[in-house]
């Protein structure tokens, strides 16, 4: 018998999570210091610093993607500015499988706006989002390489400089 896949907003949030991980992950290996920001409120899910330098980045678990050639990019949540049209992250990053696609943000609000991007009604109806062609994201961004989720070490709790509580894997 088919198991309908857990679509309630907990079982998403932890998908989410996950890939806010794996993705912080590829970071510290490539000598960033990283930290996944847990909270509503929060501008980014992940912070990463390196040289100096910050950045805030936007993570979205996109595990459909392969299958149907395109990364939603959400507009706006119950008729209201959401998603790309307000977030204040300076990277977007989709994680679909062992891969992750990561945009400048400046950069993917310039795609959208010259690509005539056909827009789908997700979440009952409550989201809107933009179908953007993963091969469009590529081209103006990089895609990165992702370890499994089994070689990922359990979060911990350390204080990021601004004094805000924060998830960092190890």
């Amino acid at each position: 018998m088919y198991a309908k896949p857990d679509t309630s907003w907990e079982a998403q949030l932890a998908k989410g999570q996950r890939a806010e991980l794996r993705l912080a992950d590829y970071y510290i290996r490539r000598g960033f210091v990283a930290a996944v920001v847990r909270g509503r409120c929060s501008e980014a899910d992940i912070i990463i610093k390196k040289g100096g330098h910050y950045w805030a980045v936007e993570v979205k678990d996109c595990a459909g993607a392969f299958k149907y050639g395109f990364f939603p990019v959400e507009h706006s949540y119950k008729q209201k500015p959401s998603g790309l049209e307000t977030t204040g992250a300076d990277i977007w990053a989709f994680v679909a499988g062992s891969e992750a696609y990561a945009i400048a943000t400046q950069k993917l609000r310039e795609l959208i706006g010259n690509g005539g991007y056909e827009t789908k009604s997700m979440c009952h109806g409550e989201t809107q989002c933009w179908l953007v062609p993963i091969a469009d994201v590529e081209a103006c961004g990089k895609r990165l390489k992702l370890m499994p989720p089994d070689a990922i070490s359990r979060p911990w709790k350390q204080r990021w400089p601004t004094g805000r509580q924060v998830g960092h894997p190890e």
